[in-house]
């Protein structure tokens, strides 16, 4: 890890600052890490974000001078005493963002109490913090505090964009502003509404999730009061919205039949360029647009047949996250690869150096063959339509060539990936395609 200046956490920038030798009596952290609030999404170049990193330095030094010098070290100190006493204790801590004078007070109430031995017990120590000044958080800083703390946690870079971008969307425009500890159901319903309304149902199950894990997260830190959670679904909003699926309309991706698929092949192998070679081997493996447009040549072992996606770009399950997924490459995929040109270590680049080809580019290849209302994402279910109607292969090898992995008890155990099974299933899917006799599996 470096220990000065910027470094990438997840998918925020963050400053790290080595504590100088001069203010370590009052910093007993070695290294501060600091979040700069600034996505890498938004400022991949850190131009941003090394400007903030120097704020943050420069708050650093005055804070640990204030420490140091005159009545506002005295002051300082009391304060983080107490808040060492607290966390000891597993209490909630004084709120530094108070004012200086509450925040002594809230310090000398609890040092007051316990001594320095800490020698008091739970339930006294929180009735004496309950008597300290409560902390004044607005909605949009605790959540931009949860997504801060949780963010490494999550899945997957896009994953972590999702939070922030649905909350600026939808929800802090109506109550970023509003301190978190008076947020009620008629704020709640303010936000969620008209997403209801427009029907936009899986926006509407996310946005309310979320705000329902920030309110949680705020009772926990006693920002608000633990009663109730006016976000919470059962035996609450659930009585205020019809049940989803009377007024869902399921609105599946567009697929064809897999009668047209040996025909459509045919088409697709005259259309010339990167994004019809690209949505050929699509439909031959199965996979994920990401997955294909983001293959690196280093991922394929031509030795073996096999093409390793890492757990990064396989979206699997959170239990799965750490096994990538492999898969059999068939002689017609192989041919296709090596019939593609080596320019920089994408399979498929992009106009942009270093990036991959768009993800729009096989949909805008579709939309230009006038295969209107067929998306790319749909010949994963052609292939299984056709897997399932057209072959003997077993379900469950089918929906690992989608990378659909078992969760429970049956998933736990199932760390082989049947490749050579998997291999067979897609040399019959090729040959299929091709308009080649096909071997049906026994």
């Amino acid at each position: 890890m470096a220990h000065e200046g910027l470094r990438q956490r997840g998918s925020f920038w963050w400053f790290f600052r080595r504590t100088p030798k001069e203010y370590a009596a009052v910093e007993k952290r070695r290294v501060v890490q600091l979040s700069t609030d600034i996505r890498v999404a938004d400022d991949p170049k850190a131009i941003s974000a090394r400007r903030k990193a120097k704020e943050l330095d420069t708050e650093l030094h005055n804070e640990w001078r204030m420490m140091l010098s005159g009545s506002t070290a005295e002051q300082m100190q009391e304060y983080r005493a107490a808040r060492d006493a607290a966390h000891k204790l597993r209490i909630s801590p004084p709120i530094s963002n108070q004012a200086d004078r509450d925040i002594v007070e809230a310090a000398r109430r609890i040092l007051a109490a316990h001594g320095a031995n800490l020698l008091m017990d739970r339930p006294t120590a929180l009735a004496v913090t309950d008597q300290a000044p409560k902390p004044s958080i607005t909605f949009e800083e605790c959540a931009k505090e949860y997504i801060r703390i949780n963010a490494d946690a999550w899945k997957n870079g896009k994953h972590s964009a999702q939070w922030p971008s649905t909350l600026e969307a939808y929800v802090y425009p109506h109550i970023g502003r509003l301190p978190v500890a008076e947020i009620g159901k008629e704020h709640v319903l303010l936000c969620i509404k008209p997403i209801w309304d427009a029907r936009k149902l899986e926006t509407f199950r996310r946005v309310r999730g979320r705000i329902e894990s920030i309110l949680d997260y705020a009772s926990a830190h006693d920002y608000r009061s633990k009663e109730n959670n006016p976000a919470q679904w059962k035996g609450n909003l659930s009585h205020i919205f019809p049940k989803s699926g009377a007024v869902k309309q399921t609105k599946h991706h567009g697929a064809m039949h897999f009668d047209e698929v040996p025909a459509f092949i045919t088409r697709l192998q005259k259309q010339a360029g990167s994004a019809a070679r690209a949505l050929e081997l699509t439909i031959l493996t199965g996979l994920r647009t990401d997955a294909v447009l983001g293959g690196k040549w280093a991922e394929i072992d031509f030795e073996k047949n096999v093409w390793t996606i890492p757990a990064a770009r396989s979206k699997r399950k959170p239990e799965f996250a750490d096994l990538p997924h492999r898969v059999p490459l068939t002689p017609r995929m192989v041919a296709l690869l090596k019939d593609l040109p080596r320019d920089g270590e994408y399979i498929f680049a992009g106009a942009a150096k270093g990036k991959p080809l768009s993800n729009m580019s096989m949909l805008v290849l579709l939309r230009r063959m006038k295969m209107d209302g067929i998306t790319t994402h749909g010949f994963r279910s052609t292939f299984r339509d056709w897997a399932g109607e057209k072959t003997n292969h077993e379900d469950r090898l089918c929906e690992f060539v989608l990378g659909h992995v078992t969760s429970g008890t049956r998933g736990a155990y199932q760390r082989m990936d049947m490749l050579d099974k998997r291999r067979a299933l897609m040399d019959d899917w090729g040959n299929y395609c091709y308009g080649a006799p096909m071997a049906v599996a026994a």
